[in-house]
């Protein structure tokens, strides 16, 4: 209940990569990178845009227009704010939808189509003509290009690795709960979308400012929402199985794994 949540609400923004106190470096994927103020804007909107989604998404989905409205305004700000998340948020939310559709499921189309998916397109498709399709003389102007590792590459190696101390916790949540964790609708949304950031990170870059490196932010807005999602199902297992010695047990290498996300986190807030 609120003691869990609680417990969430503390420990979400110390979510760190499992590595050995270094400052922020690229190569590793950075849930909690607390020097960008325009990330920092978008967390909250990101959070409240997938916690809309869920509903929508669900079973229960109801189409409710305040919600809708409230979800579309939500999403249009944090586009405005980092574009990165809707990037994800968007084939994410299609992938689930259509999940949906084909198993029978019932969920909320409007909510999806009109609080997710136009607000976002409708300022995506802005900013791409502001940034990428102007001619417009002495306008900042440049283009997207396929270029698998390029960027990640120019920046770090041992990106398997770093990958790997990156996701930990999540990844042993999916690995230990298996098909109920793909049941829960938040950690397959978030899992969605964190491999849609995924692939933009690792596959796409700017070819003017290919060190830049901006499609980075969609992987780490990702994981801090993969984050929040993996914590709170991996909370209601143990309650669910009313603490008893096997909840316990079987969520302990989650636990471990989450501990040392934690430690890392806190380690690096208080040297860095």
């Amino acid at each position: 209940g609120r003691l869990a949540a609680l417990a969430v609400a503390i420990g979400l923004p110390f979510m760190q990569p499992v590595e050995p106190r270094i400052s922020y470096t690229i190569g590793y994927l950075w849930a909690e990178p607390y020097y960008s103020p325009t990330y920092v804007l978008l967390k909250p909107l990101a959070l409240a845009a997938s916690a809309f989604a869920v509903c929508f998404l669900t079973p229960r989905g109801r189409d409710r227009r305040l919600s809708i409205v409230l979800c579309a305004a939500v999403v249009a700000a944090g586009t405005l704010a980092k574009p990165n998340f809707a990037l994800c948020a968007l084939p994410a939310v299609v992938v689930c939808s259509a999940w949906n559709y084909l198993r029978k499921r019932r969920f909320s189309m409007a909510g999806v189509a009109f609080g997710i998916l136009l607000p976002a397109l409708a300022v995506l498709l802005w900013q791409y003509q502001r940034t990428y399709a102007s001619v417009a003389e002495h306008q900042y102007s440049d283009s997207i290009v396929f270029a698998p590792l390029a960027v990640m590459k120019y920046h770090a190696t041992g990106l398997a690795l770093k990958y790997l101390l990156s996701v930990l916790f999540p990844l042993s949540v999916l690995a230990v709960y298996g098909r109920r964790a793909w049941a829960d609708t938040g950690l397959r949304f978030s899992s969605v979308a964190f491999a849609f950031g995924t692939a933009y990170t690792y596959t796409l870059a700017e070819k003017q400012g290919l060190g830049n490196g901006n499609f980075l932010w969609g992987t780490y807005i990702t994981l801090f929402i993969l984050f929040f999602f993996s914590i709170a199902f991996l909370l209601r297992q143990i309650r669910d199985g009313v603490r008893t010695p096997a909840a316990w047990l079987r969520a302990t290498p989650c636990l471990l794994a989450l501990a040392a996300h934690l430690e890392s986190g806190i380690s690096t807030h208080l040297l860095y």
